[in-house]
Order: C-alpha cells, then sequence, then structure tokens
C-alpha cells in the first residue's frame, strides 16, 4: 500500500468508512473498514434495561415479607422492614445501573459511570484493558492521566459504538489480548 492515509473517516458510496488503523510491516498505516458507520453518532446510547423490572420485583417481595410478617406475629413489622430494606438496596442498584453513559461524537468519547463524566479524545487513549463483568465484559481505557471505565455492557450497542470509535479516532491505542478477541467476536458477527 503506497502513498497517505487520511487522519479522518472516509465514508465510501456504500456507506462504509476507512479509517487509519494498524501498521504494516514498514511502518506504513492500514485502513480498517468500518462497516457501521452510524454506530459513530452524536446521540446518547440507551440502556440495555429500565430496571423496571427488578424494582416491581423487589417491590412485590416487600409486600410479601410484611403480609407474611403481620401474619405470623400480628403487629410484627420485622419481615416488611426487612423487605422495604431489600427494596430500596434494589432501588439503588438500579439507579446506579441506569446511570451509565456513553456518547461518541467526531474524535471525543463521553462516558459516565456511577458519579462522574469523562471526555476522552482519541489520541489520549494509549491502551484498552478487558474488565470481567459477569454477563459481558467492560472495558478500562487507560490515558495519559489515568484510567477510564467504560460501561459498555450496560448499553444498547455499547461494545460495537465503543470499538468502532477506537478504531477510527484511537488507532494507536494497545488492546489487550482478551479486548482483542472480544473485538474479534463484534467483527465475526457483523457488529462492527
Amino acid at each position: 500500500m503506497s502513498g497517505p492515509v487520511s487522519s479522518g473517516p472516509e465514508v465510501a458510496a456504500d456507506g462504509s468508512t476507512t479509517a487509519p488503523g494498524g501498521r504494516a510491516a514498514d511502518g506504513t498505516p492500514l485502513p480498517r473498514i468500518i462497516a457501521r458507520p452510524e454506530l459513530l453518532e452524536a446521540d446518547p446510547l440507551p440502556p440495555l434495561s429500565t430496571g423496571r423490572g427488578r424494582l416491581i420485583f423487589g417491590g412485590i417481595v416487600c409486600v410479601v415479607l410484611a403480609v407474611t410478617g403481620l401474619l405470623m406475629g400480628g403487629a410484627n413489622w420485622t419481615m416488611g422492614l426487612v423487605g422495604l430494606g431489600f427494596w430500596g438496596f434494589m432501588a439503588a442498584f438500579v439507579w446506579a445501573d441506569r446511570r451509565a453513559f456513553m456518547q461518541a461524537t467526531a474524535g471525543m468519547l463521553r462516558v459516565r459511570n456511577v458519579w462522574r463524566v469523562h471526555e476522552l479524545h482519541g489520541e489520549q487513549v494509549r491502551r484498552v484493558v478487558h474488565q470481567y463483568n459477569g454477563r459481558s465484559p467492560d472495558f478500562q481505557l487507560v490515558t495519559d492521566t489515568g484510567k477510564v471505565w467504560v460501561p459498555a455492557s450496560r448499553l444498547e450497542r455499547g461494545h460495537s459504538t465503543l470499538f468502532s470509535w477506537l478504531d477510527v479516532h484511537a488507532p494507536q491505542a494497545v488492546v489487550e489480548r482478551r479486548a482483542a478477541r472480544w473485538r474479534q467476536a463484534l467483527v465475526d458477527e457483523g457488529a462492527l
């Protein structure tokens, strides 16, 4: 491959995007084909679930425990208070889960975990680290200033949007082996 490759994405007639990424043996940049450029929209990604089902389940458990406590001991509200504590814990967990946020725009990735919003530019990202999460992985982006947790598993199209953004805007980032396997699985499925 001879000639320079532009630093920004180029959109082809079929809607696919060619972006810089990877290096050949002689050091020349190789293009990566982004088959789904719509993943790099400016809209924030919606969460996978609303959490409403978990809150309803917790409320039902709370009511059942309260009724059981009344039937077993008359005016004993201990079971109801335990149920209310369970429901409060569940509501706090759902609230924290719903705060996950990711928005990919031109050159910038905005991410919110539970408390703070981080704005990352592609040139800041040095490494992508796989973070086990049980159901599907989240990732940490190691930057010049520290680590930023990306809650990709909690958002619709979270993994594919993250890796598309990395391919286009952070081709210099070193992708850890487990994260690279996850990216390859997305490519094989056609999600990237």
